[in-house]
């Protein structure tokens, strides 16, 4: 996958926007907490081996219009509308779709995630993320990966 197919999509000015701000404020609030206490090994191989699903064989929509079309970037418009209610609550995040996910977690502050999706693309874009999080030194160095 490309970047510009990333960046042609329609919605490309919020995703980048809701990413950007999601992990600047993940980066920066990073400092501020306390680092999670790592799993005991028998959790961790647990969390690392649960077998995943086989890839969707159809991906369906509301409506036939929306059958198959994958969200690399989220469609929802008012996530300032759970901030209230998740922020600060820590513990366990599980989310699904892309870039949504790592604005609430920026509220959260969960000690464990799961990313979850049947969109293989989706799966994909996480793994993407996952490097730029390793390889960034800062969260302007993020931004600009």
């Amino acid at each position: 996958m490309s970047v510009f197919a990333l960046t042609s999509m329609p919605h490309a000015r919020s995703w980048a926007a809701s990413l950007a701000l999601g992990c600047t404020l993940a980066i920066a609030g990073s400092a501020l907490a306390a680092p999670p206490t790592p799993l005991p090994d028998a959790q961790r191989a647990t969390f690392r081996n649960t077998p995943e699903d086989p890839p969707a064989k159809e991906l369906f929509g509301i409506n036939e219009e929306f059958a198959g079309r994958h969200y690399l970037a989220g469609d929802e418009w008012n996530m300032e509308l759970f901030r209230e209610h998740i922020e600060g609550k820590g513990g366990a995040y599980v989310g699904v779709g892309s870039d949504q996910s790592y604005l609430l977690m920026t509220w959260q502050r969960p000690e464990l995630v799961f990313q979850i999706d049947y969109d293989p693309w989706v799966v994909l874009v996480h793994g993407l993320y996952h490097r730029f999080f390793l390889a960034a030194k800062d969260a302007d160095d993020l931004v600009s990966l």
